[in-house]
């Protein structure tokens, strides 16, 4: 399944006709290939910048059921969510891009692709980074990464979201898919969650950047004020301390 989805309210899944219409009015996105009998086979390929996406799951014998993600943004503590989402369409890289899935430029293709559907189909009620498993509201989704496509900053919390660990402190999910380790912001760092979201926005917005942290670096906080950064022992976190 792919790496960005598009949740539908359930009955409510677009179907190929629909989302190819939708397609046509982009200016940056083009439908390459459309196999004879599109509702069987289930996809079509896209072309963005020269690059090929696969988008799948049309056809009423596709499986487009999806766990509940475990993570939501843009939503209200009060909406409900079901433990599946049984009617989903999936963006996924082409396969000539599949080894480069944690690349941001292959990337940005796929986020082009759920800008344009997301706006379009009124029935999209969730987009969904799946490296995170995270649903975002769409129109956070949209103006958020449309920024990014326009030249803006990277939208780290739409790809690696921080949340609380029961320690207190902070740890993101998704900055492994790019760099192969999490971030974890120790709890001595936390007690002012304002000033730890902050700092988690920046880090992320660098490491998602960077090559894996090997050893221990020192950085400066939001506040001035000197922090270190250090791979654990199994190297699959980034610690983030005092000093």
């Amino acid at each position: 399944m792919g790496l960005l989805l598009l949740a539908f309210a359930e009955g409510a899944k677009a179907d190929a006709a629909t989302v190819l219409t939708a397609l046509e009015a982009s200016e940056r996105i083009f439908v390459s290939h459309v196999p004879d009998a599109i509702e069987h086979a289930g996809w079509a390929e896209l072309l963005v910048d020269g690059l090929t996406y696969d988008i799948s799951g049309f056809g009423v014998n596709a499986e487009t059921r999806i766990a509940r993600p475990r993570h939501h943004f843009g939503y209200s503590d009060t909406d409900y969510w079901p433990d599946s989402l049984p009617d989903t369409l999936a963006i996924s890289l082409g396969p000539h891009l599949r080894n480069a899935s944690s690349h941001l430029p292959i990337l940005r293709g796929i986020m082009e692709i759920g800008v344009a559907l997301s706006a379009a189909l009124p029935d999209v009620i969730a987009v969904i980074w799946r490296p995170a498993e995270l649903a975002i509201e769409p129109g956070h989704f949209q103006s958020d990464m449309a920024r990014w496509l326009d030249g803006g900053t990277l939208p780290a919390q739409l790809l690696a979201p921080v949340n609380s660990s029961l320690d207190g402190g902070l740890q993101s999910t998704g900055l492994a898919h790019f760099t192969g380790q999490e971030l974890r912001i120790e709890p001595e760092l936390t007690e002012d969650r304002d000033y730890a979201m902050r700092l988690a926005s920046r880090l992320l917005g660098q490491l998602l950047l960077s090559p894996p942290v090997s050893s221990v670096e020192q950085v400066i906080g939001p506040d001035g004020n000197a922090l270190r950064l250090e791979p654990s022992r199994n190297g699959k976190f980034v610690r983030v301390w005092r000093g």
